[in-house]
């Protein structure tokens, strides 16, 4: 069994601006995600908590993909002499994420300014 501590100190500031999410994707896996605000920026508290779960969620929502494609896509390339770039790594699920969580973030902003 896996657990989980987490702790964030907004130390001098007026509210902490700092977020840690994760989600347990499977007996072996998980994503863990920890965002530093921006001291004393307008909203950071926000952003940094958007962030956060944007790409928790996103992964969680795209972690079939992974396993399907480490088990099944990454033979069918070998195979038909594919470039890897038809497989999707956790890298290249990790770039989606963060490219998922900047959109959202400035869709936000749009409603905060």
């Amino acid at each position: 069994m896996l657990q989980i501590y987490s702790y964030t100190n907004k130390g001098s500031r007026e509210r902490n601006e700092d977020y840690v999410a994760y989600k347990t994707l499977s007996d072996t896996s998980g994503i863990f995600v920890v965002a530093d605000g921006i001291g004393s920026s307008v909203h950071g508290d926000i952003a940094s908590k958007l962030v956060c779960e944007s790409v928790v969620a996103f992964i969680e929502r795209n972690f079939n993909r992974l396993n399907a494609s480490n088990k099944n896509q990454a033979d069918i390339v070998q195979e038909q002499g594919l470039p890897k770039a038809n497989s999707l790594s956790p890298m290249r699920l990790i770039e989606q994420a963060i490219v998922h969580a900047n959109k959202e973030l400035r869709k936000k902003r749009l409603c905060l300014t």
